[in-house]
């Protein structure tokens, strides 16, 4: 948020805490550069984890489908949720 809403509006300076009007809960102060709203406050949701298995075969095309073979149903699983995740981002709402 902008310097000038944390102190006119929270009373506090920057590395100070504060209940949030917006969502009730006590954040920490961090950064005063604001946006175009001047009450804009910015709000850290935690961290994220992206996990994405990459399988890389290097073998003779037997060895390929032997590698398919055995784990099937962990590539199976992994295209179908691959492609759910695809159409769940790209739906028309």
């Amino acid at each position: 948020m902008k310097y000038e809403y944390g102190t006119g509006h929270y009373h506090i300076k920057p590395g100070d805490s504060y209940i949030s009007d917006k969502d009730h809960k006590r954040h920490t102060w961090h950064d005063t550069t604001g946006s175009q709203n001047p009450s804009n406050e910015d709000v850290y949701r935690g961290a994220q984890i992206n996990y994405s298995p990459t399988y890389n075969i290097h073998s003779d095309p037997e060895g390929v489908l032997k590698v398919i073979k055995d784990n099937h149903h962990v590539v199976a699983q992994h295209i179908h949720e691959s492609i759910s995740d695809r159409l769940s981002r790209s739906a028309v709402v």
